[in-house]
């Protein structure tokens, strides 16, 4: 155990991803939409992030991939708050890479 914690809406892992949801009913049901993941990953003070090979690749509750597009809008946000550290492969269900990335020195508080 790493002892650390899951941002609040995340605890789902990569089916914590509800895009279409309105604001109020991802809140509720304690999940992100699109509005939500943008602040999160913006706003997260998170010294470090972890993202399995299904981390920001499905959207909910269709449980389907997401496009490309949106995928890659994902990941150029997060790295533009962290760089990447180190990754693990294979990793969990299916052998999938679990990218490691620590949060950016200009994106610190």
């Amino acid at each position: 155990m790493a002892g650390l914690r899951v941002p609040a809406g995340m605890e789902m892992g990569p089916f914590c991803y509800f895009p279409d949801w309105p604001r109020e009913q991802a809140e509720r049901c304690h999940v992100l939409n699109r509005e939500l993941m943008g602040e999160l990953i913006r706003t997260c003070r998170a010294p470090v992030a972890s993202f399995s090979g299904y981390g920001l690749t499905i959207r909910s509750p269709e449980i389907s991939p997401l496009s490309e597009a949106e995928h890659a809008a994902l990941w150029a946000l997060v790295r533009e708050h962290y760089t990447p550290w180190m990754a693990v492969t294979p990793f969990g269900q299916a052998d999938t890479k679990l990218e490691l990335l620590r949060r950016a020195a200009a994106a610190a508080p």
